[in-house]
C-alpha cells in the first residue's frame, strides 16, 4: 500500500510502534489534536504522550 502512495493509520499503545512510526499524532479525550510530528518531535512535546515518550526512551519505564 505504501509503494503505491496510500497511508496507513494505526491506533496503538506500543511505545515500539511508536518510534517505527513516520508520524504521531496525540488526540485529547475530547478528540482534537494535542500534538503532531515524528517520535523525536513528540518526546519533546509537553503533552501525556510526549512526556511518557520521553521517560520510556530514557528507560524510566519497564520494557516488556
Amino acid at each position: 500500500m505504501l509503494a503505491t502512495g496510500h497511508s496507513i493509520i494505526a491506533e496503538e499503545t506500543n511505545p515500539y510502534f511508536w518510534i517505527l512510526a513516520d508520524w504521531l499524532v496525540a488526540l485529547s479525550p475530547g478528540g482534537g489534536v494535542l500534538a503532531s510530528g515524528t517520535a523525536d518531535d513528540m518526546r519533546s512535546r509537553d503533552t501525556p504522550t510526549g512526556r511518557f515518550l520521553a521517560d520510556w526512551l530514557a528507560g524510566s519505564h519497564p520494557r516488556e
